[in-house]
């Protein structure tokens, strides 16, 4: 992995990207406030164009700017035909899209329960 740094008003705001990725991956930063924002924006916006899968295991609060950005980027690499895919959503995450009215699925996501075999 590659740690990028991202500095957003004096403090640096890290996004994991694999060494070898094929495609754009990000990791989200566990704090997603008014100062990752930028960051997380220019992140997106430099990977437009390609596949993107964003993991979200590691957010602990995220803030309506930053669910603003993801629900963009989604519109927007949907707009353009590439697969944008939020994966492994913390809890912490889940929670606050929901109390922002947005749903996972907007945002990349996949609805909880898909895939689950039945029985």
């Amino acid at each position: 992995m590659i740690l990028q740094e991202l500095q957003s008003e004096g403090e640096a705001i890290a996004f994991a990207t694999p060494a070898d990725a094929a495609h754009g991956e990000i990791t989200l930063a566990p704090v997603l406030d008014v100062r990752a924002a930028k960051p997380l924006h220019a992140r997106l916006l430099a990977l437009r164009g390609d596949t993107i899968i964003v993991d979200a295991s590691d957010v602990e609060r995220i803030g309506a700017q930053c669910a603003a950005i993801l629900l963009s980027a989604a519109r927007s690499w949907d707009a353009d035909g590439q697969e944008f895919s939020l994966v492994n959503p913390s809890d912490a995450f889940r929670k606050g899209i929901e109390l922002l009215g947005i749903a996972l699925t907007e945002v990349g996501g996949v609805p909880s329960g898909f895939g689950d075999a039945e029985g």
